[in-house]
């Protein structure tokens, strides 16, 4: 349950995970990433092992409605555009 909880405090942006903190400069490039999709249905998975059901499902179907016309996530997202990236 803690590490669910860590990942959900330090990697949370707008709902959905990153990699990491870019404004650590942990890569040593300059900019910011999109959430990373495929990691975000881990705490969904996560979230359901660990009882809290209603959570997971909120979160498992935002990222449904992420998906593009015929059904495609990509691997990124910007939040903030709302752009698969």
């Amino acid at each position: 349950i803690g590490t669910v909880e860590a990942v959900q405090r330090e990697l949370n942006h707008d709902g959905l995970l990153v990699r990491y903190q870019t404004e650590h400069g942990v890569d040593g490039l300059p900019g910011t990433e999109g959430a990373f999709l495929a990691c975000a249905f881990w705490p969904a998975d996560a979230l359901h092992g660990i009882g809290r059901t209603a959570e997971a499902v909120t979160l498992f179907e935002r990222l449904l409605s992420l998906r593009n016309d015929v059904g495609l996530l990509s691997e990124e997202y910007d939040a903030a555009t709302g752009r698969q990236l």
